[in-house]
Protein backbone atom coordinates (compact mmCIF):
# COMPACT_ATOMS: atom_id res chain seq x y z
CA UNK A 1 0.00 0.00 0.00
CA UNK A 2 1.10 3.60 -0.70
CA UNK A 3 -0.63 5.38 1.49
CA UNK A 4 -2.85 4.73 4.68
CA UNK A 5 -5.46 2.16 4.27
CA UNK A 6 -8.79 0.41 5.41
CA UNK A 7 -9.72 -3.40 5.70
CA UNK A 8 -13.06 -4.13 4.21
CA UNK A 9 -15.23 -6.46 4.81
CA UNK A 10 -18.16 -7.49 2.72
CA UNK A 11 -20.65 -10.07 3.77
CA UNK A 12 -24.45 -11.21 2.56
CA UNK A 13 -27.36 -9.49 4.12
CA UNK A 14 -27.73 -12.76 5.76
CA UNK A 15 -24.25 -12.42 7.36
CA UNK A 16 -22.77 -14.72 5.37
CA UNK A 17 -19.01 -13.68 4.50
CA UNK A 18 -18.03 -12.91 1.12
CA UNK A 19 -14.97 -11.08 0.75
CA UNK A 20 -12.29 -9.09 2.82
CA UNK A 21 -10.07 -6.95 1.03
CA UNK A 22 -7.87 -3.73 2.31
CA UNK A 23 -7.05 -0.94 -0.22
CA UNK A 24 -6.10 2.58 0.62
CA UNK A 25 -8.43 5.20 2.38
CA UNK A 26 -8.35 6.88 -1.56
CA UNK A 27 -9.34 3.89 -3.48
CA UNK A 28 -13.23 4.28 -5.05
CA UNK A 29 -15.51 1.91 -3.83
CA UNK A 30 -16.10 0.53 -7.47
CA UNK A 31 -12.22 -1.93 -6.49
CA UNK A 32 -14.91 -3.07 -3.61
CA UNK A 33 -17.28 -4.32 -6.21
CA UNK A 34 -13.96 -6.09 -8.11
CA UNK A 35 -13.18 -7.57 -4.73
CA UNK A 36 -16.59 -9.04 -4.73
CA UNK A 37 -16.85 -10.32 -8.26
CA UNK A 38 -13.55 -11.93 -8.28
CA UNK A 39 -14.25 -13.92 -5.08
CA UNK A 40 -17.96 -14.53 -6.09
CA UNK A 41 -18.03 -14.78 -10.00
CA UNK A 42 -21.22 -12.14 -9.71
CA UNK A 43 -21.08 -9.05 -12.27
CA UNK A 44 -20.72 -5.54 -11.23
CA UNK A 45 -23.53 -4.67 -13.09
CA UNK A 46 -25.79 -7.20 -10.29
CA UNK A 47 -24.06 -6.05 -7.19
CA UNK A 48 -25.46 -3.33 -4.45
CA UNK A 49 -23.11 -2.42 -1.30
CA UNK A 50 -24.82 -1.06 1.65
CA UNK A 51 -23.23 0.64 4.76
CA UNK A 52 -26.18 0.05 7.18
CA UNK A 53 -29.26 1.43 4.94
CA UNK A 54 -27.19 3.92 3.11
CA UNK A 55 -26.61 2.22 -0.76
CA UNK A 56 -23.06 3.30 -1.94
CA UNK A 57 -21.91 4.24 -5.00
CA UNK A 58 -18.97 3.08 -7.28
CA UNK A 59 -17.43 6.53 -7.56
CA UNK A 60 -17.48 7.28 -3.99
CA UNK A 61 -14.03 6.92 -1.97
CA UNK A 62 -13.90 5.08 0.56
CA UNK A 63 -12.15 7.85 2.81
CA UNK A 64 -15.48 9.49 2.14
CA UNK A 65 -16.88 7.12 4.52
CA UNK A 66 -15.16 7.32 8.10
CA UNK A 67 -12.18 7.11 9.36
CA UNK A 68 -12.25 4.06 10.76
CA UNK A 69 -9.16 1.21 10.12
CA UNK A 70 -12.51 -1.17 9.10
CA UNK A 71 -15.01 -1.11 7.30
CA UNK A 72 -18.75 -3.52 7.45
CA UNK A 73 -20.54 -3.76 4.32
CA UNK A 74 -23.70 -5.72 3.16
CA UNK A 75 -24.15 -6.94 -0.45
CA UNK A 76 -27.20 -7.53 -1.93
CA UNK A 77 -27.64 -9.40 -5.13
CA UNK A 78 -30.08 -7.97 -7.62
CA UNK A 79 -31.72 -9.93 -11.38
CA UNK A 80 -31.79 -6.20 -13.11
CA UNK A 81 -29.56 -5.98 -15.82
CA UNK A 82 -28.33 -3.83 -18.70
CA UNK A 83 -28.28 -4.06 -22.56
CA UNK A 84 -25.43 -1.97 -24.51
CA UNK A 85 -26.40 -0.72 -28.47
CA UNK A 86 -24.34 0.47 -30.80
CA UNK A 87 -25.95 2.69 -33.56
CA UNK A 88 -25.26 4.22 -37.00
CA UNK A 89 -25.83 7.35 -35.11
CA UNK A 90 -22.14 7.63 -33.93
CA UNK A 91 -23.06 6.90 -30.18
CA UNK A 92 -23.30 3.88 -27.82
CA UNK A 93 -26.16 3.68 -24.97
CA UNK A 94 -26.40 1.04 -21.88
CA UNK A 95 -29.56 0.66 -20.88
CA UNK A 96 -31.43 -0.59 -17.85
CA UNK A 97 -33.36 -3.36 -18.88
CA UNK A 98 -36.40 -3.29 -16.58
CA UNK A 99 -36.84 0.18 -16.04
CA UNK A 100 -36.32 0.69 -20.05
CA UNK A 101 -34.09 3.82 -18.94
CA UNK A 102 -31.12 4.95 -20.68
CA UNK A 103 -28.33 4.97 -18.19
CA UNK A 104 -25.22 6.30 -20.16
CA UNK A 105 -25.05 7.23 -23.49
CA UNK A 106 -21.39 6.88 -24.88
CA UNK A 107 -20.30 9.36 -27.36
CA UNK A 108 -17.16 10.81 -28.93
CA UNK A 109 -16.82 8.28 -31.75
CA UNK A 110 -16.82 10.20 -34.92
CA UNK A 111 -18.28 7.47 -36.87
CA UNK A 112 -20.79 4.30 -36.90
CA UNK A 113 -20.54 2.54 -33.65
CA UNK A 114 -19.90 -0.84 -35.53
CA UNK A 115 -20.31 -3.26 -31.89
CA UNK A 116 -20.72 -2.47 -28.52
CA UNK A 117 -19.90 -5.60 -25.79
CA UNK A 118 -19.96 -6.10 -22.11
CA UNK A 119 -16.67 -7.49 -20.80
CA UNK A 120 -17.53 -11.08 -18.99
CA UNK A 121 -16.78 -9.68 -15.43
CA UNK A 122 -19.34 -6.69 -16.19
CA UNK A 123 -16.95 -4.15 -15.55
CA UNK A 124 -16.44 -2.65 -18.85
CA UNK A 125 -18.39 -1.95 -22.43
CA UNK A 126 -15.88 -1.80 -25.84
CA UNK A 127 -16.79 -0.42 -28.47
CA UNK A 128 -15.74 -0.21 -32.07
CA UNK A 129 -15.91 2.10 -34.82
CA UNK A 130 -16.09 2.24 -39.09
CA UNK A 131 -12.94 5.18 -38.39
CA UNK A 132 -11.21 2.42 -36.50
CA UNK A 133 -11.32 3.69 -32.98
CA UNK A 134 -12.00 1.33 -30.30
CA UNK A 135 -12.79 2.71 -27.01
CA UNK A 136 -13.55 0.80 -23.10
CA UNK A 137 -15.81 2.36 -20.80
CA UNK A 138 -16.51 1.53 -17.33
CA UNK A 139 -20.27 0.43 -17.17
CA UNK A 140 -20.75 1.91 -13.68
CA UNK A 141 -19.85 5.57 -14.15
CA UNK A 142 -20.29 5.58 -17.90
CA UNK A 143 -16.63 7.10 -18.54
CA UNK A 144 -14.18 6.00 -20.80
CA UNK A 145 -11.49 4.29 -19.04
CA UNK A 146 -9.31 3.92 -22.36
CA UNK A 147 -9.04 5.22 -25.83
CA UNK A 148 -6.84 2.37 -27.64
CA UNK A 149 -4.80 3.95 -30.34
CA UNK A 150 -7.10 4.97 -33.77
CA UNK A 151 -6.19 2.02 -36.82
CA UNK A 152 -5.78 2.46 -40.18
CA UNK A 153 -9.02 1.15 -41.40
CA UNK A 154 -12.45 0.77 -39.98
CA UNK A 155 -13.02 -1.59 -37.54
CA UNK A 156 -15.47 -5.13 -38.21
CA UNK A 157 -15.66 -5.90 -34.21
CA UNK A 158 -14.46 -5.98 -31.14
CA UNK A 159 -13.87 -8.93 -28.19
CA UNK A 160 -12.57 -9.29 -24.71
CA UNK A 161 -11.74 -12.94 -23.41
CA UNK A 162 -12.73 -14.74 -20.51
CA UNK A 163 -11.39 -12.87 -17.62
CA UNK A 164 -11.61 -9.51 -18.97
CA UNK A 165 -8.46 -8.65 -19.40
CA UNK A 166 -7.61 -8.67 -22.75
CA UNK A 167 -9.32 -7.53 -26.11
CA UNK A 168 -9.33 -7.75 -29.58
CA UNK A 169 -10.31 -5.52 -32.75
CA UNK A 170 -9.94 -7.10 -36.41
CA UNK A 171 -9.77 -4.98 -39.22
CA UNK A 172 -11.53 -4.64 -42.95
CA UNK A 173 -7.82 -5.24 -43.73
CA UNK A 174 -7.38 -8.43 -42.75
CA UNK A 175 -5.51 -7.57 -39.28
CA UNK A 176 -6.88 -8.16 -35.67
CA UNK A 177 -4.71 -6.73 -32.67
CA UNK A 178 -4.66 -7.76 -29.14
CA UNK A 179 -4.83 -4.92 -26.46
CA UNK A 180 -4.61 -5.28 -22.83
CA UNK A 181 -7.15 -3.70 -20.51
CA UNK A 182 -7.21 -1.26 -18.71
CA UNK A 183 -4.15 0.23 -19.72
CA UNK A 184 -4.62 -0.39 -23.68
CA UNK A 185 -1.02 -1.43 -24.71
CA UNK A 186 -1.20 -3.34 -28.26
CA UNK A 187 -0.16 -7.16 -27.00
CA UNK A 188 -0.17 -8.60 -30.30
CA UNK A 189 -1.03 -8.20 -33.57
CA UNK A 190 -2.43 -10.92 -35.97
CA UNK A 191 -1.41 -10.93 -40.00
CA UNK A 192 -2.45 -13.24 -42.63
CA UNK A 193 -6.17 -12.79 -43.79
CA UNK A 194 -6.44 -11.69 -47.14
CA UNK A 195 -9.88 -9.80 -46.40
CA UNK A 196 -12.49 -8.83 -43.91
CA UNK A 197 -11.81 -10.46 -40.53
CA UNK A 198 -15.84 -11.40 -40.22
CA UNK A 199 -15.54 -12.95 -36.68
CA UNK A 200 -13.33 -13.76 -33.71
CA UNK A 201 -13.10 -15.02 -30.62
CA UNK A 202 -11.28 -16.12 -27.57
CA UNK A 203 -10.70 -19.92 -26.79
CA UNK A 204 -11.97 -20.60 -23.15
CA UNK A 205 -8.34 -20.61 -21.83
CA UNK A 206 -7.24 -17.93 -23.23
CA UNK A 207 -4.27 -19.53 -25.05
CA UNK A 208 -6.01 -19.31 -28.71
CA UNK A 209 -8.01 -16.94 -30.71
CA UNK A 210 -10.08 -18.22 -33.92
CA UNK A 211 -10.93 -15.53 -37.10
CA UNK A 212 -13.25 -15.83 -39.92
CA UNK A 213 -12.74 -14.13 -42.79
CA UNK A 214 -14.15 -12.89 -46.02
CA UNK A 215 -10.63 -14.70 -47.88
CA UNK A 216 -12.38 -17.92 -47.61
CA UNK A 217 -10.34 -19.08 -44.59
CA UNK A 218 -10.83 -19.41 -40.67
CA UNK A 219 -7.61 -19.14 -38.67
CA UNK A 220 -6.62 -20.60 -34.97
CA UNK A 221 -3.94 -18.32 -33.54
CA UNK A 222 -1.76 -18.58 -30.59
CA UNK A 223 -1.84 -15.63 -27.68
CA UNK A 224 1.71 -15.48 -27.33
CA UNK A 225 2.69 -15.72 -23.43
CA UNK A 226 5.44 -13.00 -23.60
CA UNK A 227 2.91 -10.84 -25.34
CA UNK A 228 6.03 -8.80 -26.73
CA UNK A 229 5.01 -6.13 -28.89
CA UNK A 230 4.93 -6.51 -32.42
CA UNK A 231 3.71 -3.25 -33.60
CA UNK A 232 6.25 -1.08 -34.10
CA UNK A 233 8.29 -3.34 -36.61
CA UNK A 234 5.22 -4.63 -38.67
CA UNK A 235 3.71 -0.88 -38.98
CA UNK A 236 7.09 0.14 -40.02
CA UNK A 237 7.78 -2.50 -42.56
CA UNK A 238 6.44 -1.15 -46.00
CA UNK A 239 8.05 2.01 -45.48
CA UNK A 240 11.15 0.34 -44.75
CA UNK A 241 10.59 -1.69 -47.70
CA UNK A 242 10.41 1.13 -49.76
CA UNK A 243 13.44 3.09 -48.42
CA UNK A 244 16.02 0.39 -47.96
CA UNK A 245 15.36 -2.42 -50.51
CA UNK A 246 16.40 -5.59 -49.58
CA UNK A 247 16.42 -4.29 -45.40
CA UNK A 248 12.95 -3.93 -46.17
CA UNK A 249 12.49 -7.39 -47.80
CA UNK A 250 14.50 -9.19 -44.60
CA UNK A 251 12.23 -7.31 -42.54
CA UNK A 252 9.29 -7.99 -44.15
CA UNK A 253 10.47 -11.78 -44.27
CA UNK A 254 11.39 -11.77 -40.50
CA UNK A 255 7.44 -10.58 -39.83
CA UNK A 256 5.88 -12.59 -42.02
CA UNK A 257 8.02 -16.03 -40.04
CA UNK A 258 6.77 -14.27 -36.78
CA UNK A 259 3.25 -14.42 -37.92
CA UNK A 260 3.43 -18.02 -39.32
CA UNK A 261 4.63 -18.90 -36.33
CA UNK A 262 1.28 -17.37 -34.32
CA UNK A 263 -0.78 -18.72 -36.97
CA UNK A 264 -1.11 -22.60 -35.35
CA UNK A 265 -4.00 -23.93 -37.88
CA UNK A 266 -5.44 -22.13 -41.16
CA UNK A 267 -8.93 -23.67 -41.96
CA UNK A 268 -9.37 -24.11 -45.84
CA UNK A 269 -12.52 -25.86 -47.21
CA UNK A 270 -14.91 -23.02 -47.84
CA UNK A 271 -15.32 -22.21 -52.04
CA UNK A 272 -16.42 -18.37 -50.43
CA UNK A 273 -16.20 -15.80 -47.34
CA UNK A 274 -16.23 -17.46 -43.86
CA UNK A 275 -19.06 -15.31 -42.14
CA UNK A 276 -18.65 -17.02 -38.34
CA UNK A 277 -16.13 -18.78 -36.61
CA UNK A 278 -17.02 -20.64 -33.10
CA UNK A 279 -15.16 -22.72 -30.48
CA UNK A 280 -17.68 -25.23 -29.30
CA UNK A 281 -18.65 -25.12 -25.66
CA UNK A 282 -16.50 -28.15 -24.80
CA UNK A 283 -13.46 -27.12 -27.06
CA UNK A 284 -13.19 -30.17 -28.81
CA UNK A 285 -14.10 -28.66 -32.68
CA UNK A 286 -14.61 -25.31 -34.37
CA UNK A 287 -17.64 -24.45 -36.41
CA UNK A 288 -17.44 -21.97 -39.17
CA UNK A 289 -20.42 -20.69 -41.49
CA UNK A 290 -19.65 -19.24 -44.92
CA UNK A 291 -21.88 -17.37 -48.15
CA UNK A 292 -21.17 -20.82 -49.89
CA UNK A 293 -24.16 -22.33 -48.45
CA UNK A 294 -22.05 -24.80 -46.27
CA UNK A 295 -21.58 -24.70 -42.42
CA UNK A 296 -17.92 -27.20 -41.82
CA UNK A 297 -17.01 -28.57 -37.96
CA UNK A 298 -13.42 -29.00 -37.77
CA UNK A 299 -11.01 -31.18 -35.64
CA UNK A 300 -7.43 -30.78 -35.39
CA UNK A 301 -7.18 -28.60 -38.36
CA UNK A 302 -9.93 -31.01 -40.91
CA UNK A 303 -13.05 -31.12 -41.36
CA UNK A 304 -15.13 -33.79 -39.78
CA UNK A 305 -18.50 -32.73 -40.95
CA UNK A 306 -19.92 -30.85 -44.15
CA UNK A 307 -23.51 -29.66 -42.80
CA UNK A 308 -24.91 -29.03 -46.70
CA UNK A 309 -28.90 -28.22 -46.89
CA UNK A 310 -29.24 -24.56 -47.05
CA UNK A 311 -30.28 -22.91 -50.87
CA UNK A 312 -28.17 -19.79 -50.31
CA UNK A 313 -25.78 -18.60 -47.87
CA UNK A 314 -25.76 -19.45 -44.03
CA UNK A 315 -24.93 -15.90 -42.14
CA UNK A 316 -23.83 -17.88 -39.20
CA UNK A 317 -23.39 -20.99 -37.44
CA UNK A 318 -23.25 -21.60 -33.31
CA UNK A 319 -23.07 -24.98 -30.76
CA UNK A 320 -25.91 -25.88 -28.57
CA UNK A 321 -24.51 -25.28 -25.27
CA UNK A 322 -24.18 -28.76 -24.53
CA UNK A 323 -22.02 -29.26 -28.05
CA UNK A 324 -23.88 -31.47 -29.15
CA UNK A 325 -26.40 -29.57 -31.58
CA UNK A 326 -25.85 -26.74 -33.99
CA UNK A 327 -28.21 -23.88 -35.40
CA UNK A 328 -27.30 -22.43 -39.15
CA UNK A 329 -29.39 -19.23 -40.50
CA UNK A 330 -29.69 -18.82 -43.70
CA UNK A 331 -30.19 -16.49 -46.94
CA UNK A 332 -32.94 -19.06 -47.79
CA UNK A 333 -35.23 -17.77 -45.05
CA UNK A 334 -34.94 -20.87 -42.67
CA UNK A 335 -32.94 -21.91 -39.75
CA UNK A 336 -31.92 -25.57 -39.00
CA UNK A 337 -31.13 -27.80 -36.77
CA UNK A 338 -28.21 -30.63 -36.59
CA UNK A 339 -26.69 -33.45 -34.96
CA UNK A 340 -23.22 -32.55 -34.20
CA UNK A 341 -21.98 -36.44 -34.26
CA UNK A 342 -23.86 -37.06 -37.43
CA UNK A 343 -24.21 -33.99 -39.27
CA UNK A 344 -27.83 -34.86 -40.05
CA UNK A 345 -30.47 -31.85 -40.28
CA UNK A 346 -32.89 -32.07 -37.27
CA UNK A 347 -34.94 -29.63 -37.76
CA UNK A 348 -35.87 -27.25 -40.33
CA UNK A 349 -37.30 -24.07 -39.35
CA UNK A 350 -39.87 -22.40 -41.38
CA UNK A 351 -41.65 -19.43 -41.43
CA UNK A 352 -39.64 -16.19 -42.39
CA UNK A 353 -40.54 -14.22 -45.30
CA UNK A 354 -37.09 -13.06 -46.00
CA UNK A 355 -33.28 -13.86 -45.38
CA UNK A 356 -32.77 -15.53 -41.69
CA UNK A 357 -29.95 -12.76 -39.69
CA UNK A 358 -29.07 -14.84 -36.78
CA UNK A 359 -30.11 -17.68 -34.92
CA UNK A 360 -29.06 -18.63 -31.25
CA UNK A 361 -29.82 -21.09 -29.09
CA UNK A 362 -31.47 -20.56 -25.25
CA UNK A 363 -29.44 -20.99 -22.26
CA UNK A 364 -31.15 -24.65 -21.44
CA UNK A 365 -31.11 -25.47 -25.24
CA UNK A 366 -34.80 -25.93 -25.14
CA UNK A 367 -35.97 -23.13 -27.42
CA UNK A 368 -34.16 -21.58 -30.56
CA UNK A 369 -34.23 -17.39 -31.47
CA UNK A 370 -34.30 -16.65 -35.18
CA UNK A 371 -34.31 -12.56 -36.47
CA UNK A 372 -35.30 -11.96 -39.89
CA UNK A 373 -35.09 -9.01 -42.65
CA UNK A 374 -39.12 -9.85 -42.88
CA UNK A 375 -39.26 -7.45 -39.65
CA UNK A 376 -40.02 -10.72 -36.88
CA UNK A 377 -38.10 -12.61 -34.93
CA UNK A 378 -39.68 -16.14 -33.46
CA UNK A 379 -39.41 -18.81 -30.94
CA UNK A 380 -38.96 -22.24 -31.86
CA UNK A 381 -39.00 -25.31 -30.02
CA UNK A 382 -35.79 -27.09 -30.47
CA UNK A 383 -37.74 -30.69 -29.82
CA UNK A 384 -40.37 -30.26 -32.10
CA UNK A 385 -39.41 -27.23 -35.03
CA UNK A 386 -42.69 -25.27 -34.14
CA UNK A 387 -42.71 -21.70 -33.57
CA UNK A 388 -44.11 -20.85 -30.38
CA UNK A 389 -44.05 -17.38 -30.61
CA UNK A 390 -43.94 -14.45 -33.06
CA UNK A 391 -42.04 -11.53 -32.29
CA UNK A 392 -43.43 -8.88 -34.58
CA UNK A 393 -42.72 -4.96 -35.55
CA UNK A 394 -44.04 -4.77 -39.48
CA UNK A 395 -41.78 -2.65 -41.45
CA UNK A 396 -38.46 -2.57 -39.97
CA UNK A 397 -35.56 -5.02 -40.37
CA UNK A 398 -34.43 -6.79 -37.43
CA UNK A 399 -30.90 -6.60 -36.89
CA UNK A 400 -30.75 -8.45 -33.52
CA UNK A 401 -32.22 -10.77 -31.84
CA UNK A 402 -31.32 -12.36 -28.52
CA UNK A 403 -32.16 -14.16 -25.15
CA UNK A 404 -31.01 -12.87 -21.78
CA UNK A 405 -28.43 -15.32 -19.60
CA UNK A 406 -31.21 -16.48 -17.99
CA UNK A 407 -33.56 -17.02 -20.91
CA UNK A 408 -36.46 -14.75 -19.12
CA UNK A 409 -36.04 -11.98 -21.80
CA UNK A 410 -35.51 -11.34 -25.35
CA UNK A 411 -33.73 -7.92 -26.75
CA UNK A 412 -34.24 -7.20 -30.76
CA UNK A 413 -33.20 -4.14 -32.41
CA UNK A 414 -34.50 -2.45 -35.79
CA UNK A 415 -33.43 -0.06 -38.27
CA UNK A 416 -35.39 2.85 -37.33
CA UNK A 417 -32.90 3.36 -33.98
CA UNK A 418 -34.84 1.48 -31.46
CA UNK A 419 -34.83 -1.71 -29.41
CA UNK A 420 -36.87 -3.53 -27.68
CA UNK A 421 -37.62 -6.51 -24.82
CA UNK A 422 -39.74 -8.63 -24.59
CA UNK A 423 -41.27 -11.73 -22.79
CA UNK A 424 -40.69 -15.04 -24.41
CA UNK A 425 -43.30 -16.50 -22.47
CA UNK A 426 -46.35 -14.05 -23.58
CA UNK A 427 -44.86 -12.46 -26.68
CA UNK A 428 -45.04 -9.15 -24.90
CA UNK A 429 -43.27 -6.10 -25.20
CA UNK A 430 -41.88 -4.95 -22.42
CA UNK A 431 -39.87 -2.16 -22.89
CA UNK A 432 -38.72 0.29 -26.11
CA UNK A 433 -35.85 1.62 -25.35
CA UNK A 434 -36.05 4.80 -27.89
CA UNK A 435 -33.22 7.40 -28.57
CA UNK A 436 -30.98 6.67 -31.11
CA UNK A 437 -31.29 8.75 -34.62
CA UNK A 438 -30.59 6.09 -36.70
CA UNK A 439 -30.23 1.84 -37.04
CA UNK A 440 -29.36 -0.16 -33.95
CA UNK A 441 -27.49 -2.67 -35.88
CA UNK A 442 -25.52 -4.47 -32.69
CA UNK A 443 -26.81 -5.03 -29.14
CA UNK A 444 -26.02 -7.30 -26.18
CA UNK A 445 -26.80 -7.98 -23.08
CA UNK A 446 -24.72 -7.84 -19.75
CA UNK A 447 -23.41 -10.59 -18.00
Amino acid sequence: MCGPSMRVLVSYVSGAEVAEVELEREALVEAVHRAVTKATGIPGTRQQLLRGHDLLWPTMRLSQLGDEDELFLSLVVHRASFVATASDDGTARIWHTHRGNCVHTLEGHGDVVRSAVFSPDGYFVLTATSAGNAKIWNVLTGQCVRALPVQTYALSLAVFNADSSLVLTAAIDGTAKIWRVPCGGCFQTLRGHQGTVTSAEFSKDGTQVLTGSWDKTAKIWLVAPTGREQNHAEDCRADLGSCLGCVGFFLKSWCQTRNDRLCLRTLRGHSHAVLSAAYAPDGDAVLTASVDGTARIWRGGETIQILEGHGLGVFSAVFSVDSRLILTASWDRTAKIWEVASGVCLRTLKGHGLPVRSAVFSADDAAVLTASDDGSAKIWSVKTGTCLRTLVRPGHFVRVALFSPDATLVLTSFEDGTAQLWDPCTGDCLQTLSGHDQSVKFARFSP
